[in-house]
């Protein structure tokens, strides 16, 4: 809600993500879907979440990279990731010149 009177250039960042990446939900469906969840739903969504996901690994400060390699193994082992090709792929829009103008109103 705090972002419905955060600064105008906020909601031209939002409003540009809105029309150009193709899986970006609205503020408002973002809270519809707030009033939905329960306590038990969210259980039950985190054990499907950590069940299949995708991690990456930065490891940043004094360690060898075979030790760096060796705590990304242990990390992922132990959380059981999904397979990259099993994951949505980002797709974002293209908008293509001389075809118009792109607006978009807020409410």
């Amino acid at each position: 809600q705090q972002f419905l009177v955060s600064q105008p250039y906020r909601h031209v960042m939002y409003g540009s993500d809105l029309l150009l990446i193709a899986t970006k939900w609205t503020v408002e469906e973002k809270m519809e879907a707030l009033t939905q969840v329960t306590r038990d739903g969210l259980v039950e969504f985190s054990k499907k979440l950590l069940s299949s996901f995708h991690m990456e690994v930065l490891v940043h400060g004094n360690m060898l990279p075979e030790e760096a390699n060796r705590l990304a193994d242990i990390v992922l082992n132990a959380l059981n990731p999904s397979a990259p090709d099993s994951l949505p792929v980002k797709k974002v829009i293209e908008l293509e010149a001389g075809t118009g103008d792109y607006v978009h109103r807020f409410d």
